[in-house]
């Protein structure tokens, strides 16, 4: 606590010197906050209390104001909310993100490995949605970027984009997230209709 008491003290001093940046512009001190806010979540899950995630929350959201369009301080916000249960700050740091298609292969778990088991139906079922639409897609259209290389000439393309769809084919983020819409879908039926599916409840 010690620790990151100091670097979350010297994240805000730092604060002003970047007060000439732009909010689109990273601020000179994230990176300290990044660092204060990682070594919370160490300490949390080597089990100490939550007050030090709080404190990490609170201190990240007064960074996003000034450096607004800091991507690993979204992602970091977003495991501190998902650590918090707080599902609604969560979701609004991932939409925040703008996360593009090509980038849920890579980063869709942080979010998608626990949405389900803190709530949020609406929300949980549309980022999964939007997960298996990109591969759905790639897998849809691997082909046809293919031909186009050849059209334009361009064949150096052709063995990058058939290892790409070779990659998504066997992806392991592909093949959670399916058992998990699955899952979370069949959870809530048996929600709608508890009385002739209470016993899966239990699980």
């Amino acid at each position: 606590m010690a620790l990151y008491n100091s670097l979350g003290q010297e994240a805000l001093d730092g604060v002003p010197l970047g007060s000439d940046l732009e909010r689109s512009e990273l601020q000179y001190s994230d990176g300290v906050a990044l660092v204060a806010a990682y070594t919370a979540i160490a300490s949390y899950e080597d089990g100490a209390d939550v007050g030090p995630l709080w404190s990490a929350m609170l201190l990240l959201e007064k960074m996003t104001q000034h450096s607004a369009s800091n991507p690993q301080l979204r992602l970091c916000l977003v495991r501190l909310h998902q650590l918090l249960g707080n599902v609604q700050r969560m979701f609004h740091h991932w939409q925040q993100l703008e996360v593009k298609q090509i980038q849920m292969d890579s980063i869709s778990y942080i979010l998608c490995d626990h949405a389900a088991r803190l709530g949020g139906l609406a929300q949980v079922a549309s980022i999964y949605s939007q997960t298996t639409a990109f591969f759905k897609e790639a897998r849809a259209t691997g082909g046809e970027y293919v031909c186009q290389a050849y059209t334009y000439g361009n064949y150096g393309k052709v063995e990058d984009i058939a290892r790409l769809t070779q990659r998504l084919k066997n992806s392991m983020q592909w093949a959670w997230t399916r058992c998990e819409q699955a899952h979370w879908a069949l959870l809530h039926k048996c929600r709608v209709r508890r009385p002739c599916c209470s016993f899966l409840l239990r699980f």
